[in-house]
């Protein structure tokens, strides 16, 4: 092996690559910045994650340089991502739902529509509104105070996908 083989081995142990399909299988189908087409890649993923990116950047690892021995690492991209501050974490998605680690120890949770927190301060509002009429042993639950429940169980379901 000459030194410019050496060289473009070396030069070609990490290369870009964009995400261009996912195969029926799980695997995926990648173009290299050098335009050239890989098919049939499993992607690897820190223990405890996965994910399905639709779209996105990809690192190439190409064992020895080599094109023919390829690993590939999870795909990347910040498109939709929310803004963070100093010292946050964020777990999201593109359709907009978020676990947002703050850097002051608090957590926000969303589904893009509705926070968690926010759900939560409504039931507490709907709890101390809550009213009854009637003597007590013939006691009766306002509607509106029904109505107003019912329709924070139904926000509920809705922040977490119930099915």
């Amino acid at each position: 092996m000459n030194f410019g083989e050496l060289a473009a081995r070396i030069r070609n142990i990490f290369q870009p690559a964009e995400l261009v399909k996912r195969n029926d299988d799980g695997t995926v189908q990648i173009k290299t910045s050098y335009n050239r087409t890989i098919d049939n890649l499993d992607e690897a993923f820190p223990y405890g994650l996965k994910a399905k990116a639709t779209k996105g950047q990809i690192t190439v690892l190409c064992a020895g340089g080599s094109l023919d021995a390829v690993r590939i690492l999870p795909v990347e991209s910040v498109e939709g991502a929310p803004d963070l501050e100093d010292g946050e974490v964020v777990l999201w998605n593109e359709g907009g739902a978020y676990v947002l680690l703050k850097a002051d120890g608090t957590i926000e949770v969303t589904n893009g529509k509705q926070s968690l927190n926010q759900l939560l301060l409504d039931l507490t509002d709907a709890l101390i509104q809550f009213k009854t009429f009637g003597s007590s042993c013939a006691q009766q639950t306002d509607p509106s105070s029904v109505q107003s429940l019912k329709q924070w169980q139904e926000n509920w379901k809705q922040l977490f996908a119930e099915e």
